[in-house]
């Protein structure tokens, strides 16, 4: 089968599978050889997901699904959720504007005006951001030689004014030796998403751990953020990094948060995975054992 599909992924599926003898899931994006093309008249590549289970002898079972239709679906359906998000991006401002010039005798209407559309700004904002993304990201990326420490710390800075009024610190550890080629402005942003996903679920008070290190076992830079607040719930870690998915409003801090322009759209933490993965990286959430709060590792190979 393999001389006559030709796909390296499915070789790498099957081997995986032999080695470790248990059942794997993948899913790639298939480009047709010559032989696939005289079966398959439609051109053009296509996805696939494959399951594979392990047999005795060194014997591997495959089964493989065409799974095309669905990523032409959802597509189709990004594409016209980014047309809405452009021509919304417009009118927003304005009203933004004009809210505020409106006479004192209204202003709970206007800050209630204000506070929408403040919220609506930033999920079209982020969701422009996501599409951008989308677009081949990593062959858009500016590479330079970046201290993670300063850039973190940086994005960190951006937070002063919410942090200060909570009470909210941060204890950051990291060598200033660690250095990373990457994209100064996409990191920032992936960093700043993590962190301002971490404060908005810390109570007053409390601590932000951020651990950043170079592991050499792995030869890979691995930053740890985690937080004090209640954790992510276990119906919500399978979803986290899905775009416009909001997890259980409990965990979210009451008190200043709601009032922040940078109310969560939904899309942050998807954001910094798509900016993570374009770096070749990986990004993992779980709850930490002490203290229990959230924990977030993102991992570079170097």
């Amino acid at each position: 089968m393999l001389e006559l599909v030709r796909s390296c992924e499915l070789d790498q599926l099957i081997e995986k599978t032999r080695n470790t003898q248990t059942a794997q899931v993948e899913k790639w994006v298939f480009d047709k050889t010559p032989y696939v093309n005289q079966v398959l008249v439609n051109g053009g590549a296509i996805t696939l997901k494959g399951r594979s289970y392990p047999l005795q002898n060194q014997a591997v079972a495959v089964f493989l699904k065409n799974q095309q239709s669905l990523t032409e679906l959802s597509q189709s359906r990004d594409r016209v959720l980014s047309d809405l998000t452009h021509e919304l991006r417009t009118p927003l401002p304005s009203i933004f504007l004009v809210a505020e010039t409106l006479q004192n005798s209204e202003r709970r209407w206007v800050e209630q005006v204000l506070k929408e559309t403040a919220r609506l700004i930033h999920l079209v904002e982020d969701r422009l951001a996501v599409s951008e993304i989308e677009n081949n990201l990593h062959q858009n990326l500016a590479y330079e030689c970046l201290a993670l420490d300063e850039l973190i710390l940086s994005a960190w800075q951006t937070l002063d004014p919410l942090t200060q009024k909570t009470q909210v610190t941060l204890d950051f550890n990291g060598s200033s030796e660690i250095q990373f080629l990457g994209d100064r402005s996409r990191l920032y942003q992936a960093f700043l998403n993590l962190l301002d996903n971490s404060f908005k679920h810390s109570p007053s008070g409390s601590t932000i751990q951020v651990n950043l290190k170079l592991c050499e076992i792995n030869q890979a830079i691995e930053v740890d953020i985690i937080d004090c607040g209640s954790g992510f719930s276990g119906a919500d870690l399978p979803y986290i990094f899905n775009r416009l998915y909001r997890g259980d409003p409990s965990r979210v801090r009451a008190g200043i948060y709601p009032q922040s322009p940078r109310q969560g759209s939904g899309l942050g933490l998807a954001i910094a995975q798509e900016i993570v993965h374009a770096h070749g990286g990986s990004i993992t959430a779980k709850n930490h054992p002490d203290p229990h709060g959230a924990w977030v590792k993102v991992m570079f190979l170097i």
